[in-house]
């Protein structure tokens, strides 16, 4: 029975002691991955606004800046580029700003085609074809732009909690 007890316990102090932090799973308050299960898309959000504000300042300067072209900004591997993609584009259609729909608008070339690859990498490339449409063919004009990601704006949320759960791995770091 004693013995049964100590291991127990010690399967108890080994779940609670992860080797590796992942940027999405740890929680701070209580210092442990939580299980990908309980990952819900508030706390993603949460995760890349941090993310975002810490690598880039603010999403206006991957919108009007050149930070698209800093390649190491987006991990070792490129793993956030997508996911700084969607959402960058989630913003817009949730904070519904005329100013800020005038970003895209207002983008430079390079910025609007890094944004469309990185959306063709996680398998967006309707997405991507739809948005190089508007930004070709509608220049200032905003209303396709705003219509097409208002009416994705939940696609967008499931997009990116479907990269993080299914890539879990990629967010581990020591």
């Amino acid at each position: 029975l004693i013995a049964l007890l100590f291991l127990l316990l010690g399967y108890l102090l080994l779940l609670s002691c992860d080797k590796e932090k992942n940027y999405f799973l740890y929680d701070r308050n209580s210092g442990r991955n939580i299980s990908p299960d309980h990952l819900r898309f508030s706390m993603i959000c949460e995760k890349m606004n941090m993310y975002i504000s810490v690598n880039f300042e603010n999403s206006e300067k991957l919108w009007l800046g050149d930070a698209w072209l800093e390649g190491d900004r987006f991990g070792a591997n490129g793993e956030y580029r997508a996911l700084v993609a969607l959402k960058m584009l989630y913003d817009l259609a949730d904070h519904d700003l005329e100013a800020e729909w005038l970003y895209f608008a207002e983008a430079a070339e390079s910025v609007v085609s890094n944004l469309c690859m990185a959306l063709n990498r996680c398998g967006e490339r309707n997405l991507a074809q739809k948005l190089m449409y508007i930004r070709q063919s509608c220049g200032s004009e905003v209303t396709p732009l705003r219509s097409l990601l208002l009416g994705n704006k939940k696609y967008l949320a499931n997009k990116m909690v479907g990269i993080v759960r299914n890539n879990i791995e990629w967010y581990y770091y020591t």
